[in-house]
Formats: structure tokens, sequence, C-alpha cells
């Protein structure tokens, strides 16, 4: 007798608290912590390749036997360079400094039109290479989209020779000078981006004397040269 009410009293315990384990919430398994995707960032050193065009313009003017002349010429460079420089990232703004140097495969010969003191004139003119050391200040427009304004030194190499039948006049001259831009900037990935850029160059006025080859009396005469350029480039970047 005394066994059967055990074994009852146990049943009955077994099955209450089989009862309260059902009704306790289902216990969930632990949720793995979520981990943010790094932002994309500008900050960091980056170098680069680029090709473009530039258009030159050239005015001279001076004297030749007490006769004032002037005249200019235009004159179109292909370019192709590279560029390096580092940029640091403030929220949606981007700081920079950066230098570029490109090849330039131009030149150009025909007649000027001068009051010149003996007849027609020849010209010619070529550039072979320029470069800048600029400072660059961008807004983001996305992310990944970088809106930009550029501007510093510049640096050129330009000779021209203006030749008639009796005189030569002929410069070449490393030029200096000043330059404005702007650009858009694309990043592709993480490191690469793609970015096209417009500037506006003036390498100021140089002045000078000239023997004008009459070879009777004083025959050094004054001039003077102005250059500025106009280009735009696209170029391909690499940041580490």
């Amino acid at each position: 007798m005394m066994m059967k009410r055990f074994l009852t009293g146990a049943a009955v315990c077994a099955l209450s608290t089989a009862a309260m384990a059902a009704d306790l919430p289902a216990r969930k398994s632990a949720v793995a912590p979520v981990v943010a995707a790094n932002p994309f960032s500008w900050t960091g050193f980056y170098v680069g390749g680029q090709l473009g065009w530039a258009g030159s313009h050239l005015s001279v003017s001076g004297e030749n036997e007490g006769t004032a002349f002037n005249g200019s010429q235009s004159l179109n460079s292909y370019l192709l360079g590279g560029f390096a420089g580092y940029d640091y990232q403030i929220g949606s703004l981007v700081v920079g400094i950066e230098a570029d140097a490109n090849a330039r495969t131009s030149s150009k010969t025909g007649e000027a039109s001068f009051n010149w003191y003996y007849g027609p004139v020849t010209w010619k003119s070529e550039s072979t290479w320029d470069a800048s050391l600029r400072l660059r200040l961008g807004l983001l427009a996305t992310n990944q989209t970088l809106i930009y304004a550029t501007g510093g030194f510049a640096w050129a190499n330009y000779k021209f020779r203006l030749n008639d039948a009796e005189g030569l006049l002929t410069e070449n001259k490393t030029r200096t000078g000043w330059t404005i831009g702007a650009g858009l900037q694309q990043a592709l990935t993480k490191n690469v981006s793609l970015r096209g850029e417009y500037r506006y160059t003036d390498y100021g006025s140089k002045s000078g004397t000239y023997d004008n080859g009459k070879g009777v009396g004083s025959n050094i005469d004054p001039y003077k040269s102005k250059l500025n350029d106009n280009r735009a480039t696209v170029g391909l970047a690499y940041k580490f």
C-alpha cells in the first residue's frame, strides 16, 4: 500500500514538472553580432596616369628697327603623363596636395602677320613638357564621388622662332606661372578611381632683347612674349 502511494506521488510530481516546463518560453540561440562594413575613405597616398589635350596661345610684341610689331599663334598639344599626391578626408570634405608632369607632342610652323621690317615672317612654336604642384579641395557628392577644385604653381617648356629674310628672334625658356581648375573623380573600387579635369594656366609675360640681324649700328631690339593654355585630361588613380 505504501509503495502504491509512493509511485502515485512520483508520477504526479513528474507530470507537474513537465507541465511547468512546457509553459516556459523557448530558449533562443545566441545571435551573432553584426559587423559593420568599413566605409570608403579618400584618405591616403595615390599615384596615377593621365592623357589629354592642351590648347596654348602665345602672343609676341616688340620693335624691329623702331617699327612696332605684334602677333600671336595657337598651338595644340597632346598630353601623356602621370601624377601623385595625398588626400585627407574630413567628413564630407577632402583636402590634398598633388604634383603632375606631362610630355607634350606639339610643333607648328606657319607665316605670321606682323608689321615687320622685312616682309612676311615664319613663326615656329613647339613645347615638349609641362608640370605643376597644386592643392586640392573637394566635396563629396556621394561616398565615392568627389567634386574638387585645384590650383597652384605650373611650369612648361616653350620654344618659338620668328624668322624673316634678315633677322631672327628665338626664345627657348622654361615658363613659370599659376594654374587653376576643377574636376570630378569617381571611385571604382576601394583603391581605383577614374577622374576628369579641366585647368587654365597662365605662364605670364617674358621680356627680352634680340639681334634683328641687320648688322648696321645698334641692332638689339626689345620684345615681350605672353603664354597661357587651357587643358582637359582624363586620369586613372590607384590609392594605397
